[in-house]
């Protein structure tokens, strides 16, 4: 068999969680990691990119499964979307037995394989809303809003509770035929251990995550060459790989700041948090976002924050205290609200310490894995009460 069952006593839940596929798989480990370290039994399931044969390995306590699938985005066009149809599901569920399916974001036909599967068992399901839609452009946005009132509508009856990041996403899941009644807000939460200050500090300004629209980068790019004019000595840093990563280099060129602008691609955690230490601010441009990792994890390091006033930011962002918003979209803005942070070391050290607190009150693991659980023995009473 796939899993060693005859130790299975000795865990507290059989817990299957399903992801689409990932582009920063450490970043995905945070929440299985965390619930095998209480005694559960874990296993991830996620696409694994083509459609070979199904590999699994140890992963911090536990399992992960890369399923064979094909990209049902790819035959419309849309090569640089992906949303994958796996194989193995059943295969996997009947060898795991799991007691809990814990699915990741609305938006992806996985969820709907591994809640059909949840189904057939007769077992609890909880649909994880990270960021409701995302943004991709007309045509794809447009398909996103047709499979939001139809699929997603189904996905939000069927499942037995939908876990939101945030109360703003809380109230927009209603509009797609979510029963508020289902509707639990817990958000993300971080490593306070392997995010945290130290006496390293860099000059640099960090950006980090997928090259992706919602992100902000074309403004980031903007406010970068109008703060190179007046702060010549200004470096940025932008880690990550995505489907704008190329046009974001093309920009830059084209603005002449090439040469003070670095994209080192994607970086593993202790890449991350290098990055991390050598920067002495971390932007967040986006314009739309779930709850993104990377703020959460610039705030535990108590890194002085710039970032976008949107929902998935501004719950957990004051501005002034501990950490700036400015409007999304507006170059001109982040451009004045970086150059603030670098004249003034003590207004960055006053905010990283304030956003080192809220993250240790709010965001730290212990807090929300205790919600997840709750959530968790919740749900599988609900579905065998």
């Amino acid at each position: 068999t796939l899993l060693h069952t005859t130790w299975r006593k000795r865990f507290s839940m059989r817990i299957a969680i399903s992801h689409y596929y990932w582009d920063y798989p450490e970043s995905e480990y945070g929440l299985p990691a965390a619930l095998a370290r209480r005694g559960n039994e874990v296993i991830l399931s996620v696409w694994k990119g083509d459609s070979g044969r199904m590999r699994s390995y140890e992963a911090n306590g536990f399992r992960v499964f890369m399923l064979p699938g094909v990209n049902l985005a790819s035959p419309m066009g849309w090569a640089k979307i992906k949303n994958p149809y796996v194989s193995g599901m059943k295969a996997l569920y009947d060898d795991f037995s799991p007691e809990i399916v814990d699915c990741q974001s609305h938006l992806f036909f996985t969820t709907v394989e591994s809640m059909r599967e949840a189904r057939r068992r007769g077992i609890p399901s909880v649909v994880t809303v990270r960021g409701v839609m995302a943004k991709r452009g007309f045509v794809v946005n447009s398909a996103q809003r047709v499979y939001l009132h139809t699929v997603a509508s189904r996905v939000f009856k069927d499942a037995t509770l939908v876990r939101c990041l945030t109360e703003s996403d809380a109230l927009e899941v209603e509009r797609y035929g979510c029963p508020r009644g289902k509707v639990r807000v817990i958000p993300n939460f971080v490593d306070t251990e392997e995010f945290a200050p130290d006496a390293e500090c860099g000059e640099s300004i960090l950006w980090y995550g997928r090259f992706v629209e919602e992100k902000g980068l074309r403004h980031l790019v903007a406010a970068a060459g109008e703060l190179l004019k007046s702060d010549s000595g200004a470096r940025f840093v932008l880690a990550g790989h995505g489907p704008q990563r190329e046009a974001v280099s093309r920009m830059a060129e084209g603005l002449g700041i090439a040469q003070s602008l670095s994209m080192p691609g994607a970086m593993d955690r202790k890449g991350i948090v290098s990055l991390l230490r050598g920067s002495s601010i971390v932007v967040v441009p986006s314009t739309k976002e779930g709850m993104p990792f990377s703020l959460l994890e610039a705030m535990s390091s108590g890194k002085a924050v710039l970032a976008s006033d949107i929902p998935g930011i501004n719950d957990i962002i004051k501005d002034g205290e501990n950490g700036l918003l400015v409007p999304p979209s507006d170059p001109a803005a982040l451009a004045k609200g970086l150059s603030t942070l670098r004249k003034d070391q003590a207004l960055r050290e006053r905010l990283g310490k304030a956003a080192r607190r809220t993250i240790l009150d709010r965001f730290s693991e212990r807090t929300i894995v205790d919600s997840i659980e709750a959530m968790y023995r919740e749900a599988r009473g609900l579905a065998h009460g």
